[in-house]
Order: structure tokens, then sequence, then C-alpha cells
């Protein structure tokens, strides 16, 4: 699996703007059950199949300071989060004797968005005659979207410092929560799919 997660954010106190974009790519191998659906058809007997997952989450944020000092800065956050589903598929690995062949494949979703409006708070935290910063951000919600019941929960906390001017050092542990269930474009979704670890990088400010 692959995850990349980069952003921006521009500001003048006490409000900030702030862009960001999580992607995430996952293949394994896995079974679809007796009795499942492929291309249509009820299976008979399991189907063993490669399935690969491909979304990213672009957050859209403004931000309002509650609290900004030299030391400490705690805001409130809303915005939204819009998901694209740019694939999810599953791939027969094998013939099973019923018309279907190896390299048969069945998309579940491909090129579907599902906009999810979020609220969050956020702050961070110099630590006295140091050059480093703890953070934190938590925002999610749980609403219903025309036909989909989704709930989101995005948690981060990251210790940055300063390497050089300008720039910083970020090592931080994320866990991203996403529920859905019910109809996006025809299809039934019940998902239900958490990812969490520790993340490294840089950022840059001016």
């Amino acid at each position: 699996e692959y995850t990349n997660i980069y952003g921006a954010r521009i500001g003048f106190a006490p409000f900030e703007l702030s862009i960001s974009q999580f992607s995430h790519t996952r293949n394994q191998n896995g079974t679809i059950g007796d009795g499942g659906l492929f291309l249509g058809e009820a299976l008979v007997g399991d189907l063993a199949v490669d399935s690969t997952f491909d979304i990213d989450a672009t957050k859209m944020m403004l931000g309002f300071d509650m609290m900004n000092t030299s030391v400490a800065r705690v805001g409130l956050l809303v915005g939204l989060d819009v998901f694209n589903f740019n694939q999810f598929r599953f791939t027969a690995q094998e013939a099973n004797g019923t018309g279907i062949l190896a390299g048969d494949y069945q998309n579940v979703l491909v090129d579907q968005e599902v906009p999810v409006p979020i609220i969050g708070i956020r702050g961070d935290m110099a630590i006295p005659g140091t050059d480093i910063r703890l953070g934190a951000e938590i925002s999610g919600v749980s609403i219903d979207v025309d036909d989909v019941n989704a709930s989101f929960f995005d948690h981060d906390i990251n210790v940055n410092m300063e390497i050089f001017e300008n720039g910083e050092a970020v090592i931080g542990y994320r866990v991203v929560q996403l529920n859905i269930d019910g109809i996006i474009d025809t299809t039934e979704i019940n998902m239900d799919m958490s990812m969490s670890g520790p993340y490294f990088g840089v950022s840059f400010y001016f």
C-alpha cells in the first residue's frame, strides 16, 4: 500500500485557510465468498481475487483562532472533505469453471465523489527553551448526504522541530476512520475502513 499527504495554509490572525490532500492506494489478496456476486452472477464456491483500492481525500478548512499567543494557539475548524473513489476493483485470480476467467474484473466504484462537511479543533504549543512544537488536529462528522450515511474522523498528533530557518521536520501519528452505508451511483456500499500509523515529512513556513 502507498499513502501520501501534502497541503498548504495561509491566513491573517485570527482567520486561516488550509487545503490538504490525502491519497491512499492498497493492493491485496482476498476472497469473495460462496453466494456472493461477481459480474452480476451468484458464486458457487469461493472466488480468490486481487483487490485494488485507490482513494483521495481533499480537505478544505477555514480556521478561527480562539487563542493565539507566542507560546500556544487553539482554533476552531469548519470545512469540507471530498472523498474521490478513483478505483475500487476485484480481479479474479483464476478461472472457477463457471464462466469466470482469470483476469476478469468487477468494478465497485470508479471516479465517484462523496463530499462530507466536517468540523474540528486544532492547536499547537511551543516547548520553552527548545525549537520543538507539539501539535494536534481533530476533525470529523457523522451525517446523512442524499442516500448515504457517512461518518469520518481524522486525528493527527505531531511533533515539529525547526531544522533551518523557515523549515521544520515533522513526525506524527494519524488515524483516519471512514464509514459509509448507502447507495453511491446505484451501488450499495457498506464500508468500515480504518487507517492508522506514523508519518514523517518536512514543512516550510513564511
